[in-house]
């Protein structure tokens, strides 16, 4: 016997000799399950709003790391089964990992081997939807770690309740409330004119603030904020064959509605072309200045940002444009 086969010899698992296999619907929401653990403890956590899978991969696209919590409750779920079978999700729609010789828990080993081997069951999915059509309904993984998916879920009971799967039910429970919610988001920005006679001597028609969406989502009374994903951008447009003179100041400050945070870029128009300040990067040659979403990152959710132009030797901003966050909501 290898090592990859030792497993805990007083834990048994359903009936060795004619074990049901578990359908592949139950193994669907039994990930589901575990996938709601995983992305209720990420938004605990880490503050993400984005829903985290069974594999560690994520449903939207990834702006924030994988939190060390998260990876500790994996780790967690995957001791479970590894000694006993199941993981919460498992467990509460009764079914559970063995092997395929000895009808046992498979250990820590091969239980990590198993899931190292999903990566080849993501391809296409098609590792997945196997059991649809295979004779013992196992995905490549089950065939590369030699397990199988059978029905049943023991575990200790106290005065006829099975504790184990009533507490992975509370659990479950709550990984699905903290995975579920509406969100409320920041107005995305807009094109604001510019007014005035010093607007027109400068020539600028329009000032653009963009900040991509962000948003705050409440679950199970738990309210997190998530941050801007995208940088926030301010583009001046001047009017046709208009070129602000060499000296001309265009800035842009966030700042939280407390005063406790501010952030301030500024880029200075020098033969013809706007160049940044020492620190500044991403100054495009449109007339924009960029502000990367980390820089404001801990502005909190009530905020505003203003962008102003002041032409050279003057102390008067020239169509100042002042935005305060809003909220819309979304399902």
């Amino acid at each position: 016997m290898t090592i990859l086969d030792q497993t805990p010899g007083d834990v048994l698992v359903g009936d060795v000799d004619t074990p049901e296999l578990a359908s592949w619907g139950s193994r669907v929401v039994a990930a589901l399950l575990d996938s709601a653990i995983l992305t209720g403890t990420a938004y605990l956590v880490d503050g993400r709003l984005q829903g985290v899978s069974w594999w560690l991969s994520f449903s939207q696209d990834d702006t924030v790391p994988v939190g060390r919590t998260v990876v500790v409750t994996l780790a967690l779920l995957l001791l479970l089964q590894a000694f006993t079978g199941a993981t919460p999700g498992k467990r509460l729609v009764g079914i559970q990992v063995v092997h395929e010789g000895t009808g046992r828990p498979v250990g820590v080993l091969r239980t990590l081997g198993r899931q190292v081997a999903h990566v080849l069951d993501a391809i296409c999915y098609i590792g997945y939807l196997r059991p649809l059509w295979n004779e013992r309904r196992r995905t490549l993984a089950d065939s590369a770690a030699a397990t199988d998916v059978v029905r049943g879920r023991p575990g200790p009971r106290v005065r006829g309740i099975d504790v184990w799967t009533a507490a992975s039910a509370v659990v479950c429970a709550a990984g699905v409330g903290f995975s579920v919610g509406g969100t409320t988001g920041s107005d995305a920005g807009g094109s604001f004119a510019c007014t005035g006679t010093q607007a027109e001597e400068a020539g600028v028609e329009l000032v653009d603030l963009r900040w991509w969406t962000s948003g705050s989502t409440p679950r199970l009374g738990v309210t997190r904020d998530a941050q801007p994903a995208d940088d926030l951008s301010v583009t001046w447009t001047f009017a046709q064959d208009v070129v602000p003179p060499d000296g001309t100041v265009l800035s842009t400050t966030v700042a939280s509605d407390d005063g406790a945070f501010r952030v301030t870029r500024t880029g200075t128009v020098q033969n013809g072309a706007l160049v940044g300040e020492v620190g500044v990067s991403n100054l495009a040659d449109d007339w924009s200045i960029r502000v990367p979403a980390d820089a404001v990152a801990g502005v909190g959710p009530h905020w505003r940002w203003t962008a102003s132009l002041t032409p050279p030797g003057t102390t008067t901003e020239v169509c100042p444009v002042e935005r305060t966050s809003s909220t819309r909501t979304g399902g």
